[in-house]
């Protein structure tokens, strides 16, 4: 059975507020050390490599490309079954799942469908979650590198979900997509001196 975009949208919030409840969140009360927005696809924060693997083997999805980023394993994967989805990475770090991003458009939808999609995206998360806090990464190095990005950021005690509408301009030309990106917030460490 596929799923329309916007009811895959949904059952993914929905499933990330059920996992909450049964993660660490009963009667208003969050643990501390419990991740709050899950992961899509029945994923979990922190799991190593090789059962994500086999749950893409076991879906027919593929790893096309991957690469090595300091501490982190990034993983592009194609073939996994959401209509009008281009691809999603997967970046694990220090060999555990540390975020998600979902990449759209498929195919050239055009600028209107782009912020029609982007619109009911983010309606359907301020639904559920509250409003986002705007996210703004215009700077001088992605503007040098050729990209830009902007949107809003829902997070919670050590999870994010980022919308973003990123452009870029390469050999090819100018790109536009819209990226929902699932993400294990780092914890804070504060230096406290002895002496």
């Amino acid at each position: 059975m596929r799923l329309s975009l916007a009811h895959f949208i949904l059952l993914a919030v929905s499933l990330t507020a059920s996992a909450q409840q049964s993660a660490g969140q009963v009667n208003g009360a969050v643990n501390e050390n419990t991740p709050n927005f899950s992961p899509p696809f029945g994923v979990v924060w922190g799991e190593s490599e090789m059962p994500v693997q086999q749950l893409l083997v076991g879906v027919k999805a593929r790893i096309v490309k991957t690469r090595k980023e300091s501490d982190k394993d990034v993983w592009e994967v194609t073939g996994l079954l959401q209509r009008d989805l281009k691809k999603a990475i997967f970046v694990f770090e220090n060999g555990n799942l540390a975020a998600v991003e979902l990449v759209y458009p498929s195919k050239d939808w055009g600028t209107a469908l782009k912020d029609d999609f982007f619109w009911r995206v983010n309606y359907r998360i301020n639904r559920k979650f509250g409003k986002g806090s705007l996210l703004s990464t215009w700077n001088k190095d992605e503007i040098d590198k050729g990209c830009l990005s902007w949107g809003y950021e829902w997070r919670e005690t050590s999870t994010a979900i980022d919308e973003l509408k990123l452009w870029s301009l390469d050999g090819t030309g100018y790109h536009e997509t819209v990226a929902i990106r699932y993400q294990l917030l780092k914890p804070w460490i504060v230096w406290i001196p002895l002496a």
